[in-house]
């Protein structure tokens, strides 16, 4: 942990001190006398200080929070030097600060842990099998868009890992992109990543607390059975990634759109897209072969393979 990290830390677990013994004294009390505004005048000056004290490095994961947390506090400092006092006032307003520096705190506590498990993984992982993988990333088409389209590729993105086809769509949607990049982590359960998170952004506790089985190497790889038993599959993180080509699950796909519900949310997807991308010629109905023959032009558009589940260009 750098320094900095380190001084960022020290200073919520200070102040996560300060807080617990406040929200006693504040939060369960009628009133709000002389004596407890100046203990939190005190706690917020102190904070105040500490943050405009420490220097905020711009790709710290949590200079947002502490950006917020910090003008909120100085807001609430200059309510209560203005002598207008409202018990429920001061009472909401302490709240909304306490209850941010205790989930910052955390954050920062799950952020330093999730960095361990993956230094730990890296260490043990057997990087040549791991290179074999293929990844995918499963979703409905406007998703999708939104991972070709996006612009910062160190976000990391939840993919499932395959030895080879028949690529199983594993989640709704039924197609989805094809992912290169650096492997950070691998499981053989849902690591309850959240797919669009940022890494500067990523909340520890969305991660499983105990992940009892990581994937190293062939013999701990669990093959992904598909849409029918979601019960087995696996999770692969990836940062640093590009998309290398689009894939649509058409046995799947087929099957779904006997569903009318999805039928029409794929007409509407594609409808969607259609208007942002005018040159994309609309679909007439929601059948497969015209479904493939839109995700064949929209594969084109970005210069993208169009494969299905065996692996086959379309």
């Amino acid at each position: 942990m750098s320094l900095f990290h380190k001084t960022i830390e020290e200073i919520f677990i200070k102040h996560l001190e300060n807080v617990s013994a406040l929200d006693k004294d504040i939060l369960g009390q009628a009133a709000i006398d002389d004596n407890k505004l100046a203990k939190i005048k005190k706690f917020l000056a102190s904070f105040i200080q500490d943050m405009h004290s420490t220097k905020i490095d711009p790709n710290y994961f949590l200079k947002k929070d502490i950006l917020d947390i910090t003008g909120i506090c100085e807001e609430f400092f200059q309510y209560i030097e203005s002598g207008v006092i409202d018990i429920n006032s001061i009472k909401n307003g302490y709240l909304n600060i306490s209850s941010n520096i205790k989930r910052i705190a955390i954050n920062q506590s799950s952020y330093d842990k999730i960095r361990d498990i993956k230094k730990e993984w890296n260490k043990k992982a057997d990087k040549q099998f791991v290179s074999y993988i293929t990844t995918i990333h499963w979703g409905k088409l406007d998703k999708l868009d939104y991972v070709i389209a996006q612009l910062d590729r160190k976000s990391e993105l939840s993919c499932i890992g395959y030895l080879g086809p028949p690529y199983a769509c594993v989640w709704a949607g039924y197609a989805g992109v094809v992912i290169r990049g650096t492997i950070t982590l691998a499981g053989n359960r849902d690591l309850r990543s959240d797919a669009y998170s940022a890494k500067k952004r990523q909340v520890g506790q969305k991660y499983s607390d105990a992940v009892e089985v990581f994937i190293y190497d062939k013999e701990t790889f669990t093959t992904p059975r598909g849409y029918s038993d979601t019960s087995t599959h696996n999770e692969f993180i990836l940062d640093n990634w590009k998309v290398t080509a689009i894939i649509i699950d058409s046995k799947a796909f087929g099957e779904h759109l006997t569903n009318d519900t999805f039928r029409a949310d794929i007409y509407g997807h594609i409808s969607g897209l259609c208007k942002k991308y005018p040159e994309l010629t609309m679909i007439k109905e929601a059948g497969l072969s015209e479904i493939i023959s839109f995700l064949k032009q929209y594969s084109g558009k970005f210069r993208l393979k169009f494969i299905d589940e065996m692996g086959k260009e379309l």
